[in-house]
């Protein structure tokens, strides 16, 4: 029954879609496990994914009826964890709450969706009519899915941004970090794999990368830079949660992730968000000179 009390309805206008895919994993979650009915103020950034008419129907209509029938027949309690839950996990009290909640947060962990996270990778697979450009992409490049080392770049909307719980205004990986991560792989898997970059600036990866012979540079929208990311052999990934879905997301169990150790938290040594990573992921310590 859709009007009981536990009846959790997200704010989810803040951030772009690799958050919103964290509110609806945690979300789902909820329902899965919990039996609560749970909504999102809106999905539209989930639109590459094959949720189907019905399941975003369903959920303006769960939205709409926690405002009109929930609200009104049980009263409304607010969580508001947007300047909190990136320092400490929310899981008991998302699971405590009673009434009908509005909830604000970003909910950056695995550990808010592990119990279903095979059925949360179903939800995420990207529809057909997406695929194409990424196609055209290998065939263009010589590659084939599963075959190249990817390294991914956040480079553009973190200069100025900020976060409260951080000292700063720039959370751009410095270039030590890929450094140590380029050497590691070297290390740890010594593949010679084609290295394809993906970035929000492709622009920039031939400076910044000099003495790297033969790059190939995704330059496609984001679902088309989703796609090689998620199909990668190995990848080295940035503190962008846009990566960390398409490294969740990637089928081959062979994979390895490298990942920077602390995320966004990476100049006080100060995990943020906390719990963000797998276990399995390799977390890459580093300097924290500015590129």
């Amino acid at each position: 029954m859709i009007f009981k009390r536990k009846n959790l309805h997200f704010n989810s206008h803040m951030g772009r879609m690799g958050n919103q895919m964290f509110q609806y994993a945690c979300a789902k979650n909820l329902a899965y496990q919990y039996g609560f009915t749970t909504s999102l103020s809106h999905i539209d950034k989930l639109e590459y994914f094959k949720l189907g008419f019905g399941e975003r129907l369903w959920n303006k209509i769960k939205g709409t009826l926690f405002f009109r029938v929930a609200k009104p027949c049980y009263g409304m309690d607010i969580l508001n964890t947007e300047l909190k839950c990136m320092e400490r996990l929310y899981l008991d009290d998302l699971q405590q709450l009673q009434k009908p909640t509005f909830i604000w947060g970003f909910f950056q962990s695995l550990e808010y969706f592990e119990f279903s996270q095979e059925r949360i990778k179903k939800i995420f697979e990207i529809k057909e009519k997406y695929k194409t450009a990424y196609r055209n992409f290998l065939k263009e490049n010589q590659l084939q899915a599963g075959q190249y080392l990817v390294v991914h770049l956040r480079l553009t909307d973190y200069k100025g941004f900020t976060v409260p719980c951080l000292k700063g205004d720039d959370f751009t990986l410095p270039l030590d970090y890929y450094k140590k991560a380029l050497a590691l792989y070297q290390e740890q898997i010594g593949e010679a794999l084609p290295i394809v970059f993906v970035s929000d600036d492709p622009d920039s990866i031939e400076g910044i990368f000099p003495d790297i012979e033969h790059k190939i540079i995704s330059r496609g929208d984001a679902i088309t830079d989703f796609l090689v990311l998620q199909n990668s052999a190995h990848t080295i990934m940035s503190n962008s949660t846009f990566a960390w879905w398409a490294c969740f997301l990637n089928p081959h169990q062979q994979a390895t992730i490298f990942c920077p150790k602390y995320f966004l938290g990476f100049k006080e040594d100060k995990e943020t968000p906390i719990s963000i990573y797998p276990k399995h992921w390799v977390q890459v310590p580093f300097n924290t000179v500015k590129l």
